[in-house]
């Protein structure tokens, strides 16, 4: 899920990619009405990095290694400046 820092609202249509480290391709899909993204069809035991866009908040970026069902729990975007 995607919160607001500051307002702890959801964040609404950012754009969320995962990067696979080891051949450079990535997989690219939005933040719902509830501020939750899924990103499918990702390689298991595989390196990404995640990145999180959004127009009016500061990015955010993360590596993790997949597993089944990852979760990366709630992520908060603080406004841009």
């Amino acid at each position: 899920m995607l919160l607001d820092a500051d307002a702890d609202e959801v964040i609404i249509g950012a754009t969320v990619t995962a990067t696979d480290l080891s051949d450079g391709t990535n997989i690219t899909t939005t933040s719902d009405a509830f501020g939750e993204f899924w990103i499918k069809e990702l390689t298991i035991d595989h390196k990404y990095r995640v990145e999180v866009t959004h127009a009016d908040y500061q990015e955010f970026s993360t590596t993790v290694t997949t597993n089944i069902d990852q979760e990366l729990g709630t992520i908060t975007l603080k406004p841009a400046s």
